[in-house]
């Protein structure tokens, strides 16, 4: 089987003309207290076709006292010794604006050792988060669900919000108020270029000196590579939320995009961002050579050779390996050596 290859371009904002799309810095960046929030529940899962849960004296009573814990207070023995029902875990996340009677979807897994959660159905289960406190309900999931078509064990169903999780991202201090950004991937020359960005637009200077020698105040400072913070400016501490508006649509002038691979062997994939080049190898694996040096280079196997131009990528290589049938782990193997030999100039992760 052929490795797939998915290459993301983020870091076209160097190349951009006027007309092209850019990269503004809300779409690289979160604000401090929008987290999304995680949300936990079991429940029971009836209406199946023998699928369910085998009978289990043990077994049973600890659910049964489980899902008495989690507001089931008139379930009894006689409903769960069916292998038509199942006992389920349910994961889901809440998003930081969400609003009562909203739905959203949360995934669904059997705790037990049912065979499918195929045409079940799920008795309404209260969903708490995990931290800020199981006595509070901020959402009920119920209903058919979906089942997973690669693990008929897991699946998803909707649910209801009940509660919502008060958004702090407004910080008070003295006289001042201010949000913290966070960049989706750390950088230090990205946090520096999006308070210069930002300070480009909305910087003002000192009113009590001179005009020659008046004192920038900067309304953007990088505190680290992942944080920036941002000072409200006077005229928008009455309506800061445009203010915010505004930051997030702001293009980032030069923004770098990290080199990087992610190679998931479960899934026979390989993910290259940002400018992932090489440097000149030559190297002997199984039945095949590779050469690449600064004038291009050459994939082979016995009379079978695909050439690369000279401005090498890893993006070529891999796309040349694909042409020549080299499987998925062969393919892994090449690139971790490439890469412990120094000849790929990114980072590189597996998942």
């Amino acid at each position: 089987m052929k490795i797939r290859i998915l290459v993301i371009l983020i870091s076209l904002l160097c190349f951009m003309t006027a007309s092209s799309q850019e990269i503004k810095i809300g779409n690289i960046t979160t604000i401090q207290g929008e987290h999304i929030n995680g949300l936990v529940g079991v429940g029971l899962l009836v209406g199946l076709n023998g699928t369910g849960d085998p009978d289990n004296a043990e077994k049973i009573r600890a659910e049964l006292a489980l899902l008495k814990n989690n507001g089931f207070e008139n379930i009894t023995e006689r409903d769960i010794t069916s292998k038509n029902v199942a006992i389920v875990q349910i994961i889901g996340e809440l998003n930081p604006y969400a609003k009562i009677g909203q739905k959203i979807s949360v995934s669904i897994a059997s705790k037990g050792s049912a065979k499918s959660l195929k045409g079940g159905k799920l008795i309404h289960t209260l969903l708490t988060h995990p931290y800020l406190g199981k006595d509070k309900v901020y959402a009920i999931a119920s209903g058919s669900i979906t089942v997973d078509t690669d693990n008929p064990n897991t699946g998803t169903v909707h649910a209801i919000v009940e509660a919502e999780v008060p958004v702090t991202y407004l910080i008070k201090k003295d006289k001042a108020q201010y949000f913290l950004l966070d960049l989706l991937v750390p950088n230090f020359s990205n946090a520096n270029q999006i308070a210069n960005d930002i300070n480009l637009l909305h910087s003002s200077n000192s009113e009590d000196e001179e005009d020659d020698e008046k004192d920038k105040f900067f309304i953007a400072i990088a505190k680290d590579a992942a944080t920036i913070r941002v000072n409200i400016p006077p005229k928008y501490i009455s309506n800061p939320i445009s203010f915010i508006a505004e930051v997030q649509k702001i293009p980032i002038t030069d923004y770098i995009e990290e080199a990087k691979i992610v190679i998931s062997e479960s899934k026979s994939t390989v993910i290259v961002s940002g400018a992932v080049t090489m440097a000149s190898v030559a190297i002997a694996y199984k039945d095949l050579s590779v050469k690449i040096g600064p004038q291009g280079g050459q994939v082979g196997r016995e009379d079978s050779f695909v050439e690369i131009q000279a401005s090498s990528t890893l993006k070529e290589l891999t796309n040349s390996l694909n042409q020549l049938g080299v499987k998925s782990k062969d393919l892994v193997h090449i690139i971790e050596m490439l890469h412990s030999a120094g000849n790929i100039r990114a980072k590189l992760v597996f998942r």
